[in-house]
């Protein structure tokens, strides 16, 4: 399996710049089209439509409707294929049935097969996982498989990191003084998190004045506030989370 090249990006122009949003949550989608939009700019949304089929939709998820709209609109639509399944810890059927499977469903939903891939989180995709992904894709978004100066930068509620128009502009600062091609892994675009119901996350109803600290095992996390709500956002889940009130401003 070749890996595939730069070239169709690159073309004369010294780097390149792919902006990618993972998971498509509703809020952060609306957030990413809010931006993009005015702009003419496109992005990857990398989706998991295992997760939204009919019987199993969540609520906080951007809806099939949303996406037709998306990719009418020059979006591209990739293949996230599941959020709490490890692609290099699952037997070789399963990894078949995540890769294959949620790429059909995207390919009939939207009409045009999806040529990009995003691994799950945690994954760390080998020679077996890469040549099931490259059956039906074309890109897998990871450094091993993508030729060239390739850096993929992470933002966003699941590392605790946030897109700050500082860090957009040195990343691209960076890739063009480089000759990079930089694809940002975006989970957030906001300062704070605008969305409290994020699969992995601790949230308490509070009075605004409220002030709190959360830990998970031993490491403090960032509370964010939104009105009446205080929640945080969970790594990896595998510690008890505590949420303490710190204190009043009143």
């Amino acid at each position: 399996m070749t890996t595939p090249e730069l070239t169709p990006f690159f073309e004369n122009r010294r780097a390149a710049v792919s902006l990618t949003f993972d998971d498509g949550f509703k809020q952060e989608v609306e957030d990413a089209l809010a931006t993009l939009d005015p702009l003419g700019l496109k992005g990857t949304f990398f989706l998991i439509p295992l997760r939204m089929t009919a019987e199993n939709h969540p609520p906080n998820v951007v809806d099939w409707d949303r996406v037709a709209d998306m990719h009418t609109r020059g979006h591209e639509i990739g293949t996230h294929g599941t959020i709490a399944e490890k692609l290099h810890e699952v037997p070789l059927e399963r990894l078949e049935f995540l890769v294959n499977e949620s790429w059909r469903i995207l390919k009939d939903m939207t009409g045009e097969a999806p040529v990009s891939y995003a691994a799950p989180g945690g994954s760390k995709p080998g020679d077996r996982e890469a040549a099931v992904i490259h059956r039906n894709h074309r890109y897998i978004r990871n450094t091993r498989y993508l030729t060239g100066p390739v850096r993929i930068p992470h933002y966003g509620n699941t590392d605790q990191r946030t897109w700050v128009e500082e860090d957009a502009r040195r990343d691209i600062e960076a890739s063009m003084e480089n000759g990079e091609w930089v694809i940002p892994i975006i989970h957030s675009i906001e300062g704070t998190d605008p969305n409290p119901e994020h699969p992995l996350s601790v949230r308490v109803m509070c009075d605004e004045s409220s002030i709190f600290k959360a830990f998970e095992g031993d490491r403090e996390l960032q509370v964010h506030r939104k009105q009446d709500q205080a929640w945080v956002n969970v790594n990896k889940g595998n510690s008890p989370v505590r949420i303490t009130k710190a204190s009043s401003n009143g």
